[in-house]
């Protein structure tokens, strides 16, 4: 899950929330450095990626990827989970995405964030994320973005055909995969 997915599944809480981007920026063990309610948050993040990550939906749409992209293949359905997720929207929300994303840049904007966290929080706001995920094109782009941050060689530039061949599967593979998760997510509070 990305970061749409991540808030959606926080449940405007705002620990959670500001966990949830954490999650990506925190590394290792939760020593007590942050607010309880931020580690909660944090600790969710990993659950949720844990949960996902090791889900049969999950490992057989994987398994359809070519084998180059295999390895590669959490981080392209992650950020194309967050456009499924929009496109589905009003099937996991009672709020419009504009009146969400609204609220949740407010908050973004108006939190203290530790430093590590900034940058993140600032470019989420800034290209408006929780929004332009609806378009294809632009997830293509993040996921290209993702590859050129990465430290190993990745074949995260070349996505965009495989993804298009496998944009019907990924539809239903996040239909039946996300309410699953929405479950564990509520049985977890």
């Amino acid at each position: 899950m990305n970061y749409l997915a991540h808030l959606h599944l926080s449940h405007d809480t705002p620990g959670l929330m500001i966990g949830a981007l954490l999650g990506d920026v925190v590394k290792g063990p939760l020593k007590g450095e942050y607010p309880a309610d931020w580690e909660q948050g944090i600790r969710l993040h990993r659950r949720i990626d844990a949960y996902t990550d090791n889900h049969a939906l999950i490992r057989a749409c994987q398994a359809d990827f070519p084998k180059k992209f295999r390895r590669f293949s959490p981080i392209m359905l992650d950020v194309a989970f967050d456009h499924f997720l929009i496109k589905h929207w009003q099937q996991f929300h009672p709020q419009t995405l504009a009146t969400f994303s609204t609220e949740m840049y407010q908050f973004l904007s108006n939190t203290h964030w530790p430093a590590a966290a900034q940058p993140h929080v600032k470019r989420i706001v800034k290209h408006d994320l929780l929004n332009r995920y609806q378009e294809w094109d632009f997830i293509i782009e993040v996921i290209a973005s993702i590859g050129l941050r990465m430290r190993v060689t990745n074949p995260l530039a070349d996505t965009d055909e495989i993804l298009a061949q496998h944009y019907q599967q990924i539809e239903r593979t996040f239909l039946q995969f996300y309410p699953q998760l929405q479950q564990h997510v509520n049985g977890m509070q």
